[in-house]
């Protein structure tokens, strides 16, 4: 049987800082930045999962996210005991962007086409100030909805109306199911 060897632990003060992130964001409602949380009901209950992508996760084993979101919304109803969510908490994931991306949990994105004449960096902090996500391939503009994708289409061609910019639709296949 092979040998699967385990990715170490983030130090304590590491996790304790990821931890204290995460309730803060929960905390918030309708904000740009990350992480991004996703609480998806049960249906026909009062559960519900979550779905945390962040950039942050890259650096964490798949294996320790759960165990951290868990601790963040213990560390959320601390402060929330009126009303509280752990509780109410039956499974926890954690996804990087392009983890997320994979499992088509943003079918919506929004690219550039940047053209003589326009400042690509420019472009670059405006997808970000969007609430565009670094990665490895260049910034990312990812959005579950078709509305918040238009939103943020209209602001940017406000923006730059000299620019040129795809919004894109990912159609799940029969193989995405």
């Amino acid at each position: 049987m092979p040998v699967v060897p385990q990715q170490p632990v983030p130090p304590v003060a590491e996790r304790e800082r990821l931890v204290e992130k995460i309730a803060r964001e929960l905390s918030r409602e309708g904000e740009q930045g990350e992480p991004l949380i996703f609480e998806n009901s049960i249906q026909d209950t009062k559960k519900f999962f979550a779905i945390v992508v962040w950039s942050e996760w890259r650096f964490i084993p798949t294996r320790q996210r759960a165990s951290i979101i868990l601790e963040a919304y213990q560390k959320y109803d601390e402060e929330h005991r009126d009303d509280p969510k752990g509780p109410h908490l039956a499974m926890a994931s954690g996804l990087t962007w392009d983890e997320a991306d994979a499992k088509g949990l943003f079918p919506f994105s929004i690219y550039p086409h940047v053209r003589d004449g326009v400042d690509s960096q420019a472009i670059h902090n405006a997808m970000v100030q969007e609430g565009g996500i670094e990665t490895a391939s260049g910034v990312k503009l990812f959005f579950a909805s078709r509305n918040s994708a238009e939103a943020a289409l209209q602001r940017l061609y406000a923006r730059f109306p000299e620019a040129r910019w795809t919004l894109s639709e990912r159609i799940p296949s029969a193989q995405d199911d």
